[in-house]
């Protein structure tokens, strides 16, 4: 009995144990003499139970480390246009270049003048003026001709309507000054107080966000305006001409990028990239998209110098735009806005002024990514 009693305990303890959900009833069996009368139980057989093995736990993969291997810089792709926005929101130039370039894949940069949002001074004098309407007028005593002024405070809410529009669409506004005028001789003083007129009619009078960037009228920026640049926290200029594959640089520790117009000689015509200056080299539309494409060819297949295309009105349907929808498609090509850049230059320093000497003409410059 006390065998029998035992085989059936270890019995229920190796089914509990092989499997803890299963639970066996074990009966109490007294070992006594006095509970001797009743006949003990047959004894019950052990279960045959099924042991599977544990499922495996599956462990996240580690990390991988952020690669540190240097990577060919993008080839950049820039079209800057010294151009305002007109006040027809459906049909201005500016719109349908800025949508078709968006087509493209590319942003494009307008430089503007914040004349052409300002009645001519003096209008009060010549009708009457709502409070309204006067805070459109031009507070400098000054009539300059050199580009219009807004006919009405319709014709400015309609320029001012499309720039919104732009800016809407991805697309940078920047300066290019209040009135145009030509200040390769200002000091720095008259060219903050220029920048400070623009962003104070930018900002308050046409409630846009601050601009990053300038480009000096008739790209004539003079010895003055690098200081003044520097002293009012610009971002990036794009006011000099230079003959080199060079990548931006700054002229001071705290300067502005200086993003160039390019230049060089495209099939025989030395010329800067710009409407008004090509259009000497007599070229056909044709020949001058494949005298430019030759030009980023170069660089896309040397430094990686940025490709800027400048311009005001001219060539950019015929020419600029068929230029970006043959590049922008590439992978390793970025059509960006000017300030695209210089916030690319600010995380990669190390390529700042690349081009500038010989020996970097030919291989690009390496980052990390």
């Amino acid at each position: 009995m006390r065998h029998r009693a035992a085989w059936v305990a270890v019995a229920a303890v190796g089914c509990t144990t092989a499997r803890p959900a299963v639970t066996t009833t074990v009966r109490r069996i007294s070992l006594s003499a006095a509970s001797a009368v009743a006949p003990a139980p047959a004894p019950t057989p052990p279960r045959v139970i099924e042991l599977r093995p544990p499922a495996p736990v599956t462990e996240p993969a580690p990390a991988e480390p952020p690669s540190t291997t240097p990577v060919v810089a993008p080839q950049f792709v820039l079209m800057g246009l010294d151009v305002t926005p007109g006040a027809d929101t459906e049909r201005t130039f500016a719109r349908r270049v800025g949508d078709a370039a968006e087509a493209a894949g590319a942003r494009v940069t307008f430089f503007t003048n914040t004349q052409f949002f300002l009645l001519p001074p003096g209008t009060h004098r010549r009708r009457a003026l709502t409070a309204e309407e006067r805070r459109w007028e031009d507070p400098d005593p000054r009539v300059i001709r050199r580009i219009w002024y807004a006919r009405s405070v319709r014709e400015a809410e309609g320029r001012l309507a499309t720039t919104r529009y732009l800016i809407e669409h991805g697309h940078e506004i920047a300066s290019h000054g209040v009135h145009h005028e030509r200040g390769g001789a200002w000091t720095a003083e008259q060219w903050r107080a220029e920048m400070q007129t623009f962003n104070r009619h930018h900002t308050q009078l046409l409630g846009l966000p601050p601009v990053e960037g300038f480009r000096a009228p008739y790209l004539s920026p003079g010895q003055g305006l690098h200081p003044a640049e520097t002293s009012l926290g610009v971002h990036y200029d794009a006011s000099r001409v230079v003959p080199l594959r060079a990548w931006p640089w700054r002229l001071s520790h705290e300067g502005p990028w200086e993003i160039p117009v390019m230049s060089g000689r495209f099939e025989g015509c030395r010329s800067s990239v710009f409407d008004d200056a090509l259009a000497v080299c007599g070229f056909t539309e044709e020949r001058l998209r494949r005298a430019l494409l030759a030009e980023f060819e170069a660089r896309y297949q040397g430094n990686r110098a940025p490709f800027v295309l400048s311009a005001h009105a001219g060539m950019v349907e015929g020419v600029y735009l068929p230029i970006l929808r043959d590049v922008c498609r590439r992978s390793d090509v970025r059509c960006v806005t000017f300030a695209d850049l210089a916030r690319y230059m600010d995380a990669h320093p190390d390529v700042a002024g690349w081009g500038r000497r010989p020996s970097q003409m030919e291989s690009p410059p390496r980052t990390t990514p």
